[in-house]
């Protein structure tokens, strides 16, 4: 009888550690904020337990060649804030301020509510040049959204496993 319980208790327990892991992932071919066009990647993970709230991202960017830009929750938004010294608003001479945004989802509010399908964003900021910026490189900023058609893979886990995350495009 107590051998039942025990493995009755262990049996709820695994249940109740698992939860479903997911990738969401796209890529589109546009050009970089050097004007050369690259295989650009759009990935998060999320994860929804059989107990409380989805949890999810941050969102890479990660484009061919070129430095990871992350995009990260910020209250009612998923954004991606420059860095001074790194990145500066297209169009001006002056690097960003602290915080700063360089590029929102557009129409989403958190990343664990978004579903496989499109997935639009902007980028608004380029990488700072100059004598001692560090040598960056990203998807090139302009008024209209990126629009990626993003997937997703399904993983179950118990005890926290996660799923392996997408490789970065190719260099070329």
């Amino acid at each position: 009888m107590i051998a039942c319980r025990a493995t009755l208790s262990v049996a709820l327990a695994a249940l109740l550690a698992g939860c479903a892991n997911y990738v969401y992932e796209g890529e589109i071919q546009a050009p970089d904020s050097n004007g050369v066009e690259r295989e650009t990647q759009l990935y998060w993970t999320k994860t929804v337990p059989l107990i409380g709230r989805n949890k999810a991202g941050p969102a890479i960017l990660r484009t061919a060649c070129g430095t990871p830009v992350t995009y990260a929750q910020q209250s009612e938004r998923i954004v991606f804030r420059g860095d001074p010294g790194k990145d500066r608003l297209a169009g001006q001479a002056d690097n960003v301020a602290p915080g700063q945004e360089c590029g929102r989802f557009v129409g989403r509010s958190r990343l664990a509510d978004i579903p496989a399908g499109p997935v639009r964003l902007t980028i608004h900021c380029v990488p700072a040049t100059g004598e001692f910026s560090i040598g960056r490189a990203y998807l090139k900023a302009r008024q209209e959204p990126y629009e990626f058609d993003v997937h997703e893979d399904k993983h179950w886990s118990f005890l926290g496993r996660t799923p392996a995350l997408p490789p970065p495009p190719a260099c070329q």
